[in-house]
């Protein structure tokens, strides 16, 4: 063989093992949360992983997908029938691999953060799969975005309401709480498999609460023992929110998962447009103009050409806007 023929071979040598490094390196032990399920990436060759589901009362489904890698830390999935690969059954016999089908799996970097997203055939992001730190649960995800929800983020500030008789309530990141007036502790999902958006005070009482156009609506919720759940109950009070500060500032930081879209579309296309509103964009629609100038920290612009979202806040308009218009 002449050196040019061993330098060539060479050189496909070194490809061919940084490819199967590149899979086996950026892919071993990485775990993603959609809000709903877990999803585990298994590298089984330099082209092929093994994308491993589980669920809150369910697990044993996966994924078969080829990986394209197209640069920056991003990848193409595409996804591959159940029987193209021949998995050991002493190891996987209990998996159910799932059919492909016409979504399209992709692995993508947004400012550092490592996420999944799942796009329909029209490109719209159907599903965002966050990152989930390797001991961290998928029942402290859920209950850390339950806080995000209540008392604006899991981990620093806090989030003051007030009621129609005027007394305050004031959730905080630390688990403490002004109830009206009365200083206690709350928990979230304390007692539930699935954590839910149920907050359990020190003295017992319990309350389902829901996101609403002026702030949260409480509910009582009852423990059910024979579901071993809280199951939300007749209406208790409404709550408005504090208006001199951005509910949903996390958004703009952190990458959501599906867990933050249930609630309705008008409240899904509040927090949408929030993020517009943080920039300074003029509303032409009456009803959102209306809205954020309530706010005072809206501090509108004067050109809303100018007005440029980050790729995070790219990437959740995304997931929210598909989640508003496909209630």
């Amino acid at each position: 063989m002449n050196t040019r023929n061993l330098l060539a071979a060479l050189a496909m040598l070194a490809t061919t093992a940084a490819s199967a490094q590149v899979v086996s390196s950026k892919w071993t032990e990485r775990r993603w949360f959609s809000g709903e399920d877990l999803i585990a990436a298994e590298p089984l060759d330099n082209k092929k992983i093994l994308m491993s589901g589980a669920g809150f009362f369910d697990a044993g489904y996966g994924w078969l997908f080829e990986v394209k890698e197209t640069g920056y830390g991003n990848y193409d999935l595409k996804s591959l029938p159940a029987n193209s690969v021949k998995l050991p059954e002493e190891k996987y016999g209990y998996m159910g691999i799932n059919e492909p089908d016409d979504n399209k799996w992709q692995r993508q970097m947004y400012e550092g953060v490592d996420v999944v997203v799942v796009k329909n055939e029209k490109g719209e992001i159907m599903r965002v799969y966050a990152p989930l730190d390797p001991n961290q649960t998928m029942e402290s995800r859920l209950t850390n975005n339950m806080m995000d929800i209540l008392c604006g983020s899991f981990y620093e500030g806090g989030r003051t309401y007030t009621s129609a008789n005027g007394k305050t309530y004031t959730f905080n990141a630390d688990g403490t709480c002004n109830f009206g007036g009365t200083q206690m502790k709350f928990e979230i999902g304390a007692e539930e498999v699935m954590p839910s958006n149920i907050f359990v005070l020190s003295n017992k009482k319990a309350y389902y609460y829901e996101q609403s156009v002026e702030g949260i609506k409480l509910y009582n919720a009852d423990w059910n023992k024979d579901i071993e759940s809280y199951e939300k109950g007749a209406f208790f009070m409404d709550l408005k929110v504090n208006m001199s500060e951005r509910r949903w500032k996390f958004m703009s930081i952190s990458a959501i998962d599906n867990s933050f879209t249930h609630a309705a579309p008008e409240v899904l296309r509040l927090m949408r447009n929030e993020i517009y509103a943080s920039k300074g964009y003029v509303f032409s629609d009456a009803k959102l103009d209306k809205y954020f100038r309530s706010c005072s920290w809206y501090k509108p612009g004067t050109d809303n050409s100018k007005v440029k979202l980050s790729p995070l806040e790219s990437l959740n308009v995304a997931l929210l806007k598909y989640a508003e218009t496909h209630q």
